[in-house]
């Protein structure tokens, strides 16, 4: 068993600490404790911009272009990251043609699961590959 849990309520502390008090003691188990880098509302703002530049560009719509970019940019720095994630991807992408991979990315949690440096990598990313297509994306203010 593997749990991950991301607290940011009591709501949610209180579920970690139930989860905590029914561990089966009979076996070891390591748990870390660390703050949340979640990708900032700056950061998710860009990338929205950016999937309307591409789309336009592309004759895509913003969703569509945000599914694309999920499917091509995001997922291999999360699987790069958390090997683990490949089987999940894996299992829910499975036997789906290409079209229908990137119609499935409406549904699956990818971006925000990133912390702030995989943003900004995912950004970068962006910003290259779309760019040397031709794609004119903005660039956030310093």
């Amino acid at each position: 068993m593997s749990e991950s849990l991301k607290i940011y309520s009591t709501d949610t502390r209180e579920v970690a600490v139930a989860l905590l008090m029914n561990l089966d003691l009979s076996k070891k188990w390591e748990v870390t404790i660390k703050p949340l880098d979640k990708r900032t509302i700056d950061q998710n703002a860009l990338q929205h911009k950016h999937y309307a530049e591409i789309g336009k560009f592309h004759g895509y719509t913003p969703g569509e272009a945000k599914n694309f970019c999920k499917y091509t940019y995001a997922m291999p720095i999360l699987i790069r990251d958390d090997p683990d994630l490949f089987a999940y991807f894996e299992l829910v992408l499975s036997g789906l043609e290409y079209e229908q991979r990137l119609l499935a990315m409406e549904h699956i949690d990818v971006t925000s699961l990133f912390s702030k440096k995989q943003a900004s990598e995912y950004t970068d990313t962006i910003y290259q590959q779309q760019g040397a297509l031709g794609v004119q994306l903005t660039i956030p203010e310093q």
